[in-house]
């Protein structure tokens, strides 16, 4: 059985323009390191007592001029470039079980997506103008996910969700419609159509 993590959560390794970034479950520091020589660049106290947003706990991804990290209460910006905490916008409460967290997030374009409960947490790369929440669609033929930590990852519009039962799969209403264009099988089409939002479309 795992006891519990004390310090981050397990995390990807993030490698962006020469800087790999570290956050060691059995460290307290999140580390940048050079990729050619593996010099310690900078660090940051995952877990000071003097910060606002609380213990770093999650490392979501990168924009190229900031990284991103999740502690229970608060989205926080580091730069990349010297690892000054730049700014922290505090998210929704998260109702699931603390010691596993939320979930990873992801850095779509110019925007930092992270999980929250049945909805997307979005916020610009610069923080401002705060977060914005989107509610994510019901399932139509199945249960519900439990409340549970969730993965997000994106490739081009295509976004997914893993939960511990089963993937999502959430696209942009363009890439449906190029698809259901590009489909033969009428009822496929349908649905395609209709998971896009177009009625009259997938009814003809």
């Amino acid at each position: 059985a795992q006891g519990e993590l004390t310090s981050f959560l397990p995390n990807d390794l993030l490698i962006r323009d020469g800087f790999v970034l570290v956050a060691p479950c059995d460290g307290e520091l999140l580390l940048c390191l050079d990729v050619g020589t593996g010099q310690l660049l900078w660090y940051v106290d995952a877990s000071t007592h003097y910060a606002p947003y609380g213990r770093l706990t999650t490392l979501v991804g990168t924009s190229g001029e900031d990284v991103f990290a999740l502690s229970q209460t608060h989205l926080v910006a580091i730069g990349l470039a010297g690892g000054l905490v730049k700014w922290a916008v505090e998210l929704p409460t998260w109702n699931g079980n603390p010691l596993i967290g939320r979930g990873r997030g992801v850095v779509v374009g110019d925007h930092v997506v992270v999980p929250g409960q049945r909805e997307l947490l979005v916020c610009h790369v610069s923080g401002q103008p705060g977060l914005r929440r989107l509610p994510l669609p019901t399932f139509g033929a199945s249960r519900e996910p439990l409340p549970e930590p969730s993965n997000l990852t994106s490739h081009g519009p295509w976004l997914a969700i893993g939960h511990q039962g089963g993937i999502e799969m959430f696209s942009s209403v363009e890439a449906l419609q190029a698809l259901a264009a590009n489909c033969t099988d009428p009822h496929r089409r349908a649905t395609l159509l209709l998971q896009a939002g177009l009625v009259d479309e997938a009814e003809q």
